[in-house]
């Protein structure tokens, strides 16, 4: 406990914040003066103003290979940082050869919210940043953590700083700053960027920006200095821009915008992967040379507008989702190929800059689906005037209820819109009407491609809610292109179906009397019954994950399988025998069933029961009770 006058000011010496539950908080105001440092070591509450006058700093104490000290400051009034002051944190992150971002033995520039050269992946929240940036491996600090609240306003005519420490090489990534405030004011920079100058190798990412405005209707307007996240600047390749994120009163956590700027460095990507959280905002921008990465199976959620004037990487399974409901509008400028570009919201109205173009790219995803009664809205920034939309052959579509205008996909494969409405202007596009639970055959009249509508009797290629019949007897015979979701299916004895590294799902029945084939590791999910008599299955190092949330009658027949996954939340009655590598069934919760055919045999060579720890869930049975 430290007492002060109500005003309390002081110069040329130091006051820490170093145990939680600290009394220090002038009633009126505190003034950190000439050669002053207010040191924030834990999370600590004021009442009234603060000024950071020149010469003094707000920081916290520095780090070493654990996140122990942040500058986490609650203030119950206005704060401003004067020309001349600071709340700085530069270098005081991991240090050296610390932190999630950085390689463990070879040299390098550390990551954090941009990958730094050579560093590994970029990690922390998108909206809600306080991690530290990574220290470069035999190279400089990271940035530290700035988490401030401020009830008035913020005003910064000094400067505020998550900076990595000054290096000419192997250079740290910047830190984090998250500021509430009600009301933002200044012209000072406000910085979480690398280094400057990177005359050696390996420059180091850009760190975490989140700021917020708190009063109804204030904007960032009245906030002049730049906001940057920077990577560590070097002539030829520089480190990864970090993330800016800034969001305004009303509009909730995930509401605000992010932006992907690297001030026209040239440089590494802003990864999104699976140590990032918090993938889920209205806005994006990506400009300035800035280069946005989403890696394998990684999603970002986005409620309102998509701008891209730069670079933009979507890898295998990535998806960038549209959301926001009925009477909602996203409007997506400049031109991105996407892996994966999903909307399945009835009555949103997705709006494409005329005469750009979008792309999505080779085994990606087009995911378009309205509902029968409010169809998803697709039109251009300029009514009469064409917006590309070029989708690869060997993509995925599945595109329902929408309702088209000028829209131009000459540039890639025919686009195949279901239920939908044609409202003129639109090139490449082929409106076409199913009727549930219609029948549909193969033929095998092009070639072997899936998803090729020649292949088919029903001149278009299947969807969810047909029952799809591959017959005997053809020349050629179907190979997936992408991984698919089917409904009803049975391949006829002397017919096949390959799978060809990828996975297949079947929400209906399973009919096997031909032959399936697997190539390496794919997945054969069952959420109803199956039945393989009569029929071959080549396993090679496949899974078949039987996941559905009713009894479901699964019949192997005696083949031989790689791994057999047991996810149904019910009862799994199996029949007739297999032989499998591996019988897995994990539940942490609830209970599992299995029902063995009685006097059958099921050769594994192990077997995988992992339930609860407090009672017995999984529960293995005779189709006969008393009987093996």
């Amino acid at each position: 406990t430290l007492l002060t006058p109500p005003a309390f000011a002081y110069s040329n010496f130091f006051i820490a914040i170093a145990a939680t539950g600290s009394t220090f908080s002038p009633s009126t105001s505190l003034t950190i003066g000439t050669n002053a440092e207010f040191r924030v070591d834990q999370p600590h509450v004021m009442a009234g103003n603060v000024i950071v006058a020149e010469g003094g700093k707000m920081t916290h104490t520095a780090n070493v290979n654990t996140e122990n000290y942040k500058f986490n400051l609650t203030l119950q009034g206005n704060m401003t940082v004067q020309a001349g002051g600071s709340v700085d944190v530069t270098g005081k992150g991991y240090a050296a050869n610390y932190g999630p971002g950085t390689h463990n033995a070879n040299n390098c520039g550390a990551s954090h919210g941009g990958l730094g050269v050579g560093g590994l992946s970029c990690y922390g929240s998108i909206v809600a940043p306080v991690s530290f940036g990574s220290g470069g491996r035999s190279g400089g600090a990271g940035g530290g953590a700035i988490q401030l609240a401020v009830s008035g306003m913020f005003r910064n005519e000094g400067a505020v700083r998550a900076n990595a420490v000054e290096v000419t090489a192997n250079t740290g990534a910047g830190g984090s700053i998250y500021i509430t405030a009600g009301r933002m004011m200044g012209s000072g920079p406000i910085e979480a960027n690398s280094c400057i100058n990177v005359t050696g190798a390996n420059p180091g990412g850009g760190g975490r920006l989140a700021l917020d405005v708190t009063n109804v209707g204030e904007t960032f307007s009245s906030y002049t200095g730049p906001i940057t996240a920077n990577g560590g600047r070097k002539t030829t390749t520089s480190g990864g821009a970090g993330m800016v994120y800034l969001r305004t009163a009303g509009q909730g956590l995930y509401g605000g915008t992010l932006i992907v700027d690297n001030d026209n460095l040239t440089g590494l990507g802003t990864e999104i992967g699976s140590n990032v959280t918090d993938a889920a905002v209205n806005n994006v921008f990506i400009r300035r040379n800035g280069y946005l990465l989403m890696d394998e199976s990684q999603t970002l959620m986005v409620n309102g507008m998509w701008s891209n004037t730069a670079s933009f990487t979507g890898l295998t399974d990535s998806e960038v989702i549209f959301t926001g409901g009925a009477g909602s509008t996203s409007t997506i400028y400049g031109s991105t190929t996407f892996n994966g570009l999903v909307c399945t919201n009835g009555g949103k109205t997705l709006l494409f800059a005329a005469r750009s173009s979008n792309m999505v790219d080779t085994a990606g995803r087009i995911l378009f689906q309205g509902s029968e009664t409010t169809p998803l809205v697709l039109r251009s920034t300029l009514s009469g005037t064409a917006w590309k939309l070029n989708v690869d052959s060997t993509a995925d579509q599945s595109i329902h209820h929408v309702d088209v205008k000028d829209s131009d996909a000459s540039g890639g494969a025919e686009i195949t819109a279901i239920n939908s409405t044609d409202s003129h202007g639109n090139s490449n596009w082929r409106f076409v009407t199913i009727i549930p639970g219609a029948t549909i055959t193969w033929t095998g009249g092009l070639n072997t491609v899936w998803s090729a509508r020649e292949n088919w009797d029903l001149d278009r290629s299947p969807v969810e809610t047909d029952i799809i019949v591959i017959p005997g007897s053809l020349a050629r015979y179907p190979v997936l292109d992408a991984d698919r979701t089917v409904g009803r299916i049975a391949i006829q004895s002397g017919a096949s179906l390959a799978l060809n590294n990828w996975d297949f799902t079947v929400t209906s029945n399973l009919v096997v009397a031909g032959a399936m084939t697997a190539s390496g590791t794919e997945t054969v999910t069952l959420m109803k019954d199956a039945n393989f008599t009569g029929g071959s299955f080549t396993a090679m190092r496949s899974t078949i994950s039987i996941a559905g949330s009713g009894l479901q009658a699964i019949n192997l027949a005696t083949q031989t399988f790689y791994k057999v996954n047991v996810l149904n939340t019910n009862t799994v009655a199996f029949g007739n025998g297999f032989s499998a590598t591996e019988l897995r069934c994990e539940a942490a919760s609830g209970t599992r069933r299995m029902q063995f055919q009685q006097g059958a045999t099921f050769n594994l060579r192990d077997m995988a029961l992992l339930g609860s720890t407090t009672s017995t869930n999984i529960v293995l049975r005779s189709s006969s009770v008393g009987q093996k």
